[in-house]
């Protein structure tokens, strides 16, 4: 078994950090005003602005909390 020391840690409390704040500052304000949002939101891709804004909501809500449980993540 793996020993746990002062870098594991703060890989961990970095990953907790980055992605929280992508959560909560990012992710969250977006799916609470998807209506009003899904009318004007860049288009980068020509998939329409609707599923590009889903697109985003799922990298800023899923993603993140996959980064904070340390799924597909190598420290």
């Amino acid at each position: 078994m793996k020993s746990i020391n002062k870098t594991d840690y703060s890989n961990f409390g970095l990953r907790i950090l980055f992605a929280g704040t992508m959560f909560f500052v990012h992710g969250i304000p977006k799916l609470l005003s998807y209506s009003k949002l899904s009318v004007g939101f860049p288009d980068p891709l020509n998939i329409g602005h609707s599923f590009s804004l889903l697109l985003t909501i799922f990298s800023e809500l899923i993603c993140s909390l996959f980064i904070i449980l340390g799924l597909k993540t190598k420290l």
